[in-house]
């Protein structure tokens, strides 16, 4: 779950290419549209459940990620969970 673009590096892989770690925009742009589908099927409530796990899993192993994840855990609105995310990536280095 913490990978999910094994399957794009599998396809690399099997085509005798070198596999591509996702870039930091990858990773917010897979939080957003998650958010955004979460948002439009479930009860805020559980939609915020959810993107706190698996946002836990998508920023695994960035620098301050461990602090956005702590973060997350204490917000309770849509917007805020947004603004936190958001916050993160524009903070995040360009190496990462």
């Amino acid at each position: 779950m913490k990978n999910p673009w094994i399957y794009r590096q599998t396809r690399d892989l099997l085509r005798g290419e070198t596999p591509v770690e996702p870039t930091l925009s990858d990773r917010r742009d897979l939080i957003v549209e998650h958010f955004r589908l979460l948002m439009e099927q479930e009860e805020s409530k559980i939609a915020m459940h959810k993107l706190r796990t698996f946002t836990g899993w998508y920023t695994h192993g960035l620098p301050g990620g461990k602090r956005l994840r702590a973060l997350i855990n204490f917000l309770h609105t849509a917007e805020s969970f947004m603004w936190a995310v958001e916050e993160f990536f524009r903070q995040a280095p360009v190496a990462a």
